[in-house]
């Protein structure tokens, strides 16, 4: 008989492995797979911690318009901020949509990016401008919240 082959996929790589099956047994096949390098690379994830920004400073007064920055950095969240880690495989252009209560009425386009990398500490910040309502619209009883949400 001629020379068999057998693929072994370990990590989604094939490696391709010629048996003799006059001359090598199962066991030799097994003990020699156990044994080879692994060749597979381990993805290395690159998490971020989302921020906002508002200018001018809070408190901000009914009618007024402010400007807001959206970006991912290795800092942890700031006191008053809730948030998830931004966790991507690689370097990536990413998403980021801008969700208002009824308190606000973003100007303009609501949806915009930012460029994650593992070289950068900080992301460039996606710019959005926000309006808060007079107040003979806002609504009472619910707190104000500005909540970005990132796409990949």
């Amino acid at each position: 008989m001629g020379p068999h082959l057998q693929k072994f996929e370990p990590n989604n790589d094939w490696l391709l492995w010629k048996l003799d099956q006059e001359t090598t047994t199962g066991q030799e096949f097994k003990a020699a797979a156990t044994a080879a390098p692994s060749i597979a690379t381990a993805v290395s994830l690159i998490e971020r911690t989302p921020h906002i920004d508002i200018r001018p400073d809070l408190p901000i007064a009914p009618g007024a318009t402010v400007e807001v920055a959206v970006y991912v950095d290795r800092e942890a969240a700031r006191a008053g901020e809730t948030s998830e880690a931004v966790v991507i495989e690689h370097d990536a252009d990413v998403e980021v949509r801008l969700f208002v209560t009824d308190h606000f009425v973003v100007e303009g386009v609501s949806v915009g990016s930012i460029h994650i990398a593992e070289a950068l500490e900080k992301s460039e910040a996606s710019p959005f401008r926000v309006r808060v309502k007079p107040t003979n619209e806002l609504t009472f009883g619910r707190p104000p919240v500005l909540t970005a949400v990132f796409f990949c």
